[in-house]
């Protein structure tokens, strides 16, 4: 039993790390294109990784449910005008 608890404790911890190494991969990505980044779409249609990433964007809390990562980026464009367009 121990050596199956182990097993699954690192099974665990490499996906954990395969999922933190994916999210880096994504924001370096981002980060090489620049200040001027633009998204297309309703933000309601979003993956929760996507939605992730534009709260990393914006330096604005990216943790939670994909309920409260739009809300939050709502929020965000709402106080900050500026930075919503509707082209």
């Amino acid at each position: 039993q121990d050596a199956a608890r182990e097993e699954r404790a690192r099974k665990k911890a490499d996906a954990v790390a395969r999922k933190a190494a994916k999210q880096a991969d994504r924001l370096a990505r981002w980060a090489g294109r620049g200040a001027d980044i633009r998204f297309s779409g309703s933000l309601s249609t979003k993956s929760k990784e996507d939605l992730i990433d534009i709260a990393n964007l914006l330096q604005i809390e990216s943790t939670g449910i994909k309920a409260e990562l739009l809300k939050a980026i709502r929020h965000h464009f709402e106080t900050h005008q500026d930075l919503k367009c509707d082209a």
